[in-house]
């Protein structure tokens, strides 16, 4: 769903710009009263408004009231924000206390001084306390109820919620542009090329290059005809190798196959694996090839000198018109150093090199070893290793034994969670591990804690499938085995927008997904490959400071708390403290997506009608 008049209006973080001008009217002059004519001419050129206010006759003598240091009121806060949960269940205490000797209602006396035996809330002004009591108080009988204090704490924190979430609104187009895929079989991995192209390869081989907005390239079939009686080969997942303009297929045979980007012509493989690789990935400097395999090892395979050495595979043998080399060969080349870590307890997920570490973070379904954060080589003489692999001169040859190797436990780090983890992603700048599973919760973690969850998102009613980190925006990005698609706002931790298969369109068995950041969108492969595109808040340009993202209609003065009040056109009601100009409320919607076109407070300025 588009942003505009569709969706739930934003408003921006502003603040209202006041200005206090001293009169060199003398009292006698105030006092005056203006000719007819005068009066006349004053009305003629008064702008039309739709809000009538009771400011309109007393802001003079309200000045003159409320006269005092501002800079003090610049450093108090509203006592709703300080209140905390002790302090509520003291307050309910106090309330009951007064219920049993018959007082059901608390008039402000009684209700300043209740607050005043709250720990924390000692230093809370009187004129704050009464601030409260009297918004509590909307009718305006002097005296309040804990039904009504709790009524009005609800609905303060609500909308609370409400204004940080239109504050970082964002939303996808629904409904999602799709393309339709030929029959064949489940797409399984979509990747971005360094080009913007949009990669996809099935179980059966075939692979489709697309345009960012979904225009098929190319398409080929890297897998050779077999014959009808014979088992058809099935990839497991693909990589690139974009330095060397290389594609990386893994194989249900227990092979890697390497292909040309550019033209998909084979250029060779490594077979004869342990054990097949479900999952792939390359770095660092492109020159490591990482997969995850069925019995819970990851598997390194480090390459110097990989033209040179890729030339010489290409060179071998050939198995069904693919040069091939088995891996026992492999490991004999003295550019190539193999690894293999025994991780976890079960199949492995996903497995990816995050070189801002640097470490190799996996994952796995079972509970005690559902991710992993882990060196690459041994800790020890492990700068000497890296110099043997990557750095200059005569090659060395590191002897690693072929049976899978336990790490140190000083050389990773293991996250248990319930039901395991299906997704991750990690972020180095916001310093942020995200995991989702099974059991539909999404966790935020502090990589270097493992014991605890540093918050736990909920809202998904299936499997998470696919989890993504945009610190550019801010955002998480998640979606599950139902096709929802949701947006999460990393620093208040909320759902920020949710695509229901209903709206997008999306159907069928989900088999794939990937956030382009470059495009700005959520790309989906289950029946068909589908393009959430993002949508977010449009940005003001220039220096121009503004109080709302819409036209302001209407605005009135609220004498009784020394505020203005302003209405837009999309609906939104803003709260501004007239000494010192900073937004004190907001909340949206208020008549729909109508705009507010006229306002009024009652007789005790204490209820807005619009």
């Amino acid at each position: 769903m588009p942003l505009g008049k569709k969706n739930r209006p934003s408003s921006a973080g502003a603040k209202l710009e006041t200005q206090n001008m001293l009169s060199n009217i003398g009292p006698t002059e105030k006092s005056q009263k203006c000719p007819d004519w005068q009066e006349k001419e004053l009305l003629r050129q008064e702008p039309r408004r739709h809000s009538i206010a009771l400011g309109d006759t007393a802001k003079l003598s309200m000045r003159q009231r409320h006269g005092g240091d501002l800079a003090n009121k610049l450093y108090e806060l509203k006592m709703e924000h300080v209140v905390s949960y002790d302090n509520l269940k003291h307050l309910k205490m106090a309330f009951d206390e007064f219920a049993k000797a018959g007082i059901k209602k608390l008039d402000y006396p009684q209700f300043r001084s209740v607050v005043k035996k709250c720990s924390g809330l000692h230093a809370v002004k009187n004129a704050q306390i009464q601030q409260l009591f009297m918004k509590i108080d909307y009718t305006g009988d002097g005296k309040i109820e804990w039904h009504e204090f709790c009524t009005y704490m609800h609905l303060e924190y609500k909308e609370k919620e409400g204004t940080v979430r239109r504050s970082t609104m964002a939303t996808f187009t629904l409904p999602a542009k799709k393309m339709h895929l030929s029959r064949g079989e489940p797409v399984l991995e979509i990747q971005a090329a360094h080009d913007g192209t949009i990669v996809t390869v099935r179980e059966d081989g075939v692979v489709n290059y697309w345009s960012p907005k979904l225009q098929l390239k190319n398409n080929k079939n890297v897998f050779p005809e077999r014959h009808i009686s014979q088992t058809q080969k099935r990839a497991t997942d693909f990589v690139f190798m974009t330095e060397y303009d290389k594609l990386i297929i893994g194989t249900g045979a227990r092979e890697i196959q390497i292909y040309e980007f550019s033209s998909l012509e084979p250029c060779c493989q490594i077979s004869a694996l342990e054990t097949v690789p479900l999952n792939l990935c390359t770095g660092p400097d492109k020159c490591l090839i990482l997969y995850g395999d069925t019995q819970g090892c990851v598997n390194i395979l480090i390459m110097k000198s990989v033209s040179e050495t890729l030339r010489l595979w290409k060179k071998s043998p050939q198995v069904e018109n693919m040069p091939n080399i088995s891996l026992d060969h492999a490991v004999q080349f003295p550019n190539i150093t193999y690894l293999r870590w025994k991780v976890h307890q079960d199949w492995v997920s996903k497995v990816k090199y995050f070189h801002s570490i640097p470490a190799i973070i996996s994952a796995s379904n079972h509970r005690d070893s559902a991710l992993v954060i882990g060196c690459l080589l041994p800790s020890a003489d492990i700068h000497q290793q890296m110099n043997d692999v990557c750095g200059e001169g005569k090659p060395k040859k590191i002897q690693i034994p072929s049976s899978p190797q336990l790490r140190p436990a000083g050389d990773q780090k293991v996250f248990a969670v319930g039901k395991g983890v299906m997704s991750f992603d990690f972020s180095k700048s916001e310093n942020l591990l995200v995991t989702g599973g099974m059991d539909k919760l999404l966790r935020m973690w502090n990589p270097y804690m493992p014991e605890r969850p540093t918050g736990t998102l909920k809202g998904h009613l299936a499997p998470i499938f696919y989890v993504c980190i945009a610190s550019e925006e801010g955002h998480i990005f998640s979606v599950s085995r139902d096709n929802t698609a949701k947006i999460w706002n990393i620093q208040d931790q909320t759902c920020l927008f949710t695509a229901h298969p209903q709206e997008s369109h999306i159907e069928g068995e989900l088999s794939a997904c990937l956030y382009s950041s470059d495009v700005k969108g959520l790309y989906i492969s289950a029946d068909s490959l589908a393009l959430l595109s993002l949508e977010t808040k449009p940005q003001h340009k220039g220096r121009q400071i503004v109080s709302h993202c819409e036209p302001v209609l209407c605005c009135g003065y609220s004498e009784e708390f020394r505020q203005v009040v302003s209405c837009s056109e999309g609906s939104v009601v803003k709260v501004w403290d007239v000494d010192t100009g900073a937004q004190v409320f907001e909340y949206g919607c208020a008549h729909g997506q109508a705009a507010i076109t006229c306002m009024a407070f009652d007789s005790n300025g204490r209820r807005l009608e619009i």
